[in-house]
């Protein structure tokens, strides 16, 4: 009888674990792209294509190009009012509005600080998270002066990933290890994570990564694993917003709906 009890507890404990879900398609739009950057919250798609950089909606496309700085190495749309183009080879910025209209630009190199820019990402404060290379130390940068806020203390390693929003700087290092920073210089080790091709933080406590054809929601407070299969086993990039997962591949993008647990 005891016998009994422990394998049922075991076999409980793997299915809370590790669950599978298919995942339903919702939708799919065609379009011409090279690189897949994400979609809002108002179904407006955003992507690159010979160095023009696109925001497609149902009724309007518009679309931004600086060919003298050529395609951007990191495109955040975290605030459709005040998207960030990144290139990191001229070590510049530039904000756009809404219907893609330069707002500001900002070349790095010109600052009275020594910086050389890696990592960047919208912040709150009107700021930008920089994470300068020079002395591998993670920056606010304000937008309205030149003044230059260090967040904690320089980070062991360049990060092979990263992420942002307003209060976060989230970054996995080489040994997969999954840490934040807040706008505060607190630190928090989020801990470690199986390896994946490709990441998307969702939120404080979970990750989405695609792994060996695989998607998992990784839950690690609950340390929990879900898995997601989809259709689609070859595609270039994905993007997760509002329950929704968008699968980009070489001439369309399929919307799935998923439901974190």
């Amino acid at each position: 009888m005891k016998k009994y009890f422990f394998l049922l507890a075991l076999m409980v404990s793997f299915l809370a674990f590790s669950q599978k879900e298919t995942a339903k398609i919702i939708d799919s739009i065609s379009i011409n792209a090279d690189r897949f950057i994400g979609r809002d919250g108002f179904d407006n798609y955003f992507y690159l294509k010979n160095e023009v950089f696109y925001k497609k909606s149902k009724k309007d496309l518009f679309q931004y190009s600086n060919f003298s700085l050529g395609n951007p190495t990191k495109v955040d749309i975290i605030n459709p009012l005040k998207i960030i183009l990144f290139y990191e080879k001229f070590n510049t910025i530039v904000l756009l509005d809404s219907q893609l209209n330069e707002i500001q630009k900002i070349d790095f190199s010109k600052s009275e600080t020594e910086l050389i820019a890696n990592c960047v990402g919208l912040s709150s404060l009107n700021s930008v998270w920089v994470y300068n290379t020079i002395n591998q130390q993670l920056l606010l940068y304000s937008l309205q002066s030149n003044p230059i806020k260090t967040i904690g203390n320089p980070l062991q390693e360049l990060p092979i990933f990263y992420q942002s929003n307003f209060n976060y700087f989230y970054w996995i290092t080489n040994q997969s290890e999954l840490f934040s920073m807040s706008i505060f210089g607190n630190l928090t080790a989020l801990g470690k994570i199986n390896k994946g091709d490709q990441y998307q933080i969702i939120n404080d406590n979970q990750i989405l990564m695609y792994r060996n054809h695989v998607f998992y929601f990784y839950d690690f407070l609950k340390k929990f694993e879900y898995q997601i299969n989809i259709v689609e086993k070859s595609f270039k990039k994905f993007y997760y917003q509002d329950q929704i997962l968008s699968i980009f591949t070489d001439e369309k993008i399929i919307n799935y709906k998923i439901i974190v647990p």
